[in-house]
């Protein structure tokens, strides 16, 4: 496999961020079950390779949930992509 780049490093290091603070924050129950739902929805598009959905999921809770969850959301969307 071929050496990652400097700007894939960084978008691999906000996933781990972000998954990171999402996770602490589901178990500490900071996460409304709306949106842990809706991060369900979109882990289950990304297995099925449905990029397009998952897409729209978090564009979803970018548009609803940004300003309490902007922590995470970011290295999701580099997850996505």
């Amino acid at each position: 496999s071929l050496p990652l780049v400097g700007s894939e490093k960084k978008q691999i290091v906000e996933v781990e961020k972000g998954v990171a603070i999402f996770s602490k924050r589901l178990g500490m129950s900071d996460i409304d079950a709306d949106t842990a739902e809706k991060v369900g929805h979109i882990v289950t598009a990304m297995k099925n390779r449905d990029f397009s959905t998952a897409n729209g999921l978090h564009a979803g809770l970018v548009n609803s949930v940004w300003k309490e969850n902007k922590d995470w959301l970011k290295g999701i969307k580099f997850l996505i992509q």
